[in-house]
């Protein structure tokens, strides 16, 4: 969990989670929820927010989780689209939208000019080993993940059996000198894991709600909603290149639980969701 330019070697923070990818994931998600609080919180609480919402930016960007930048840039066009009738309805609104946004601006110049060779190389500038490697781990697992979806289509190897399978599959018929591990693909794992019943229900489950929720935004806009949904799409933007979404039990929490929370209640109910008046957050 390092990132290499040439002689410096640079250990990417962690948090409380076991490898910064994932402790990424959750910033990605917070900076959303903290970000929507600045917008729409009174006096104190959207001062702290907007403190929070710099400071998970921030560290966002030490974790050099490239996937996880990618989520939190397609989270934050989605926020902008489906909240554009309401982020420059009023002067107050504006200035806080402009202040988000300079202060994004702002840390990621100071991120870049601060740790330009470390960034550069994590995008693929130089070929450092450890980004080779990273990149050929996943070509590899790719690979395993196909050949598996081609011997079982139908139902799959089994929910959790991928990197059994992917053990055996490098060992005797491979011969390779990886060891058996999960691709880094939320959608391959679905497939190669649950056939094509899992995907088609994985699918309906998570194009449904999107649906859902994105259809009722328009009609009613919600920042609270709206920053609940992209944390969502961020999420499945990240699925495309890490697997902890769907494999690790406190990442699946979140996914599922933002997934859920994420349909606003219809027009006139009871029950919509305001971040303002939540003082867990």
């Amino acid at each position: 969990s390092v990132v290499q330019s040439g002689e410096v070697r640079w250990l990417r923070p962690h948090g409380l989670t076991s490898h910064p990818n994932i402790y990424a994931g959750f910033l990605l998600v917070g900076a959303f929820a903290a970000g929507a609080l600045a917008l729409t919180g009174a006096g104190w609480r959207a001062i702290v927010a907007a403190s929070v919402f710099a400071l998970s930016l921030w560290m966002l960007f030490m974790t050099f989780s490239r996937s996880a930048w990618l989520g939190f840039i397609v989270g934050g066009l989605c926020f902008l689209l489906l909240n554009r009738r309401v982020l420059f309805a009023d002067a107050v609104t504006r200035r806080r939208v402009g202040g988000l946004f300079a202060a994004a601006v702002v840390l990621g110049v100071t991120f870049l000019v601060m740790f330009r060779p470390l960034l550069f190389a994590r995008v693929g500038v130089g070929a450092e080993a450890t980004e080779v490697r990273s990149i050929a781990d996943r070509v590899v697992y790719n690979n395993v993940a196909l050949v598996a979806i081609r011997e079982y289509p139908m139902r799959g190897v089994g929910a959790g059996n991928f990197p059994w399978y992917a053990s055996h599959y490098l060992f005797f018929v491979a011969e390779s000198e990886y060891r058996g591990n999960y691709v880094h693909n939320i959608y391959l794992i679905v497939q190669s894991e649950l056939g094509i019943v899992g995907s088609v229900l994985f699918g309906s489950a998570v194009i449904g709600a999107v649906g859902v929720s994105g259809w009722r935004l328009q009609r009613h806009p919600s920042v609270e909603y709206a920053a609940l949904l992209c944390g969502v799409v961020g999420l499945l933007v990240v699925g495309v290149f890490d697997h902890y979404p769907w494999t690790l039990f406190p990442s699946q929490i979140l996914f599922w639980a933002l997934l859920g929370l994420s349909v606003p209640a219809p027009a006139g109910s009871s029950s919509a969701i305001s971040l303002d008046k939540m003082s867990g957050v």
